[in-house]
């Protein structure tokens, strides 16, 4: 999975603020620069979410069923200390089952809810959310993404390079134009953070999908890259 990533970064630089009080020469000449650093960098954590549902007449009995299940799934999660558990949400509704002359004959009760793993370590995750599906929750989304601290530190480290490149592309124009004061004044960088994958909530009609095998195997996954890119402008001052 590839996604192009832009930084999220709006950087107010003490030398840029420091450049643009200054009165530069009528004689200066103004050159507009962009440069950009990219990196490929692998996706560090594995997000999974997993739905329990039941059905049947009465409210209470569904609900007992999901919150017994939901109970057993917190508890086996809880015990993986690497793993970041949280749960998602807890829906309840009922379907009206009528005969051809559109007379209800029974109501049936629907319950769902949702539990979202996370984290670094994707082998004890892809492990336990098998555990859980033998519970009979469906897998609603598995998903590997970076996290926000690689991508902030990717990103500032492309920072510091854009801006290397930026300095020498602006020395280079001036030294071409026989300019060798070279100022770099309304320095900017522009973008956004990778998004966190979000939760997937879907009501299914029957429950075809749980998985009820108990030597059902356990889920795989297999991560890829994103592309964090930095983008910095700036004005180049040039002069004599």
């Amino acid at each position: 999975m590839k996604h192009l990533i832009l930084s999220l970064m709006a950087i107010a630089f003490t030398f840029s603020a420091q450049a643009e009080e200054r009165t530069w020469p009528n004689d200066a000449t103004l050159v507009t620069l962009s440069e950009q650093a990219t990196r490929k960098v692998t996706q560090d954590r594995l997000n999974a979410t997993l739905r329990i549902e039941a059905k049947g007449v009465s409210p209470r009995s569904v609900q007992d069923d999901v919150n017994t299940k939901m109970k057993k799934a917190l508890g086996m999660a809880k015990m993986k200390k690497t793993i970041d558990v949280t749960t998602g949400n807890y829906n309840v509704y009922s379907r009206e089952e009528r005969n051809k002359d559109g007379k209800v004959i029974r109501t049936r009760w629907h319950a769902s809810h949702s539990i979202i793993l996370d984290s670094k370590d994707s082998a004890t995750l892809l492990d336990l959310s098998g555990n859980i599906q033998e519970l009979g929750f469906v897998m609603n989304g598995l998903n590997f993404y970076l996290s926000e601290e690689k991508s902030a530190k990717i990103s500032e480290e492309l920072l510091l390079e854009a801006l290397d490149r930026l300095k020498s592309k602006a020395e280079a124009i001036g030294k071409t134009l026989g300019k060798d004061d070279v100022h770099l004044s309304q320095v900017n960088t522009t973008g956004y953070m990778p998004p966190r994958p979000q939760p997937m909530y879907k009501q299914h009609r029957g429950m075809e999908m749980m998985a009820m095998a108990a030597d059902m195997a356990a889920p795989v996954a297999e991560g890829g890259d994103d592309t964090v890119r930095v983008t910095v402008s700036a004005t180049a001052v040039l002069m004599d």
